[in-house]
């Protein structure tokens, strides 16, 4: 940092990954903070990066990679720093990070909780595992985060199916429209959540036409080295500050394919 200048950032999406809105979550509340911000843009090289970083005069690069390659790219990137002898950034890499000894500390938000204390899970493992049925080799990965996050995407669409059958016909094949009703009406409260066995592991949903997401709470997760251990109750995201993003989004993404956006309020 130069001066009394403020603190500058380089929000950066290395590789292949398409997966930015997280990444623009964070610019936004940085630059909310008073830090200033510079976007990278999609799928950019760490070559491409570091020069970026240099003609910015930036004094962080944060990282954001869900595909896999964090550690490809960000060696690819602090050799390239330190070839353009810019070793003094700071680099700080978030996403889609295995998580081992060296993670200890590390905190992570999750929509899903993993455990296989659930009775769900406990049905799965009586019904599934104990029975020879389930696919995973591993059994210590029976119960983890991402199996959990599988397990609670095969309730949304269960729930989601049932809501269809029960509008459109009990038993009968549903038409991707009706299945878009049954999505767009579920209500999977505190109540059905315990009548299926997952309270706890993920969030009672509400979802509409107007709003997919239904949830929008996350719980914070430390890792120990082991496993997970839960550090905060459910805690909302600031609307205030995603929508607006997700609706400039969708609204981009209608013109560009000339799609015309759904009237909410003409649909029953």
């Amino acid at each position: 940092m130069t001066g009394a200048r403020p603190l500058r950032v380089l929000i950066a999406k290395p590789g292949l990954d398409g997966h930015d809105r997280g990444a623009k979550v964070v610019a936004h509340a940085l630059r909310d903070a008073g830090i200033e911000v510079v976007y990278s843009g999609l799928k950019r090289t760490p070559e491409e990066l570091v020069a970026e970083a240099v003609q910015e005069d930036v004094d962080v690069i944060g990282l954001s990679v869900l595909s896999g390659a964090h550690l490809t790219l960000s060696g690819r990137l602090l050799a390239r720093l330190r070839e353009a002898d810019a070793d003094d950034v700071a680099v700080v890499v978030g996403g889609t990070i295995p998580a081992g000894d060296a993670a200890k500390g590390y905190v992570a938000a999750g929509f899903n909780l993993p455990g296989t204390n659930f009775p769900v899970m406990q049905d799965v493992l009586k019904h599934v595992y104990k029975k020879g049925k389930g696919d995973l080799e591993d059994m210590s990965r029976v119960g983890s985060i991402y199996h959990t996050r599988g397990v609670v995407a095969g309730i949304i669409t269960a729930e989601a199916i049932r809501n269809a059958q029960n509008r459109f016909g009990k038993g009968k094949p549903i038409t991707g429209e009706q299945m878009r009703w049954g999505i767009e009406n579920l209500n999977i409260d505190e109540k059905r959540l315990k009548e299926l066995g997952a309270t706890g592991l993920m969030q009672p949903l509400k979802v509409s036409c107007m709003d997919h997401e239904g949830g929008g709470a996350v719980k914070f997760l430390q890792w120990d080295g082991r496993k997970w251990i839960t550090v905060s109750d459910w805690i909302a995201s600031d609307q205030s500050l995603v929508r607006p993003m997700i609706e400039a989004s969708a609204a981009q993404y209608a013109k560009e394919k000339g799609i015309t956006p759904r009237d909410c309020s003409k649909e029953k």
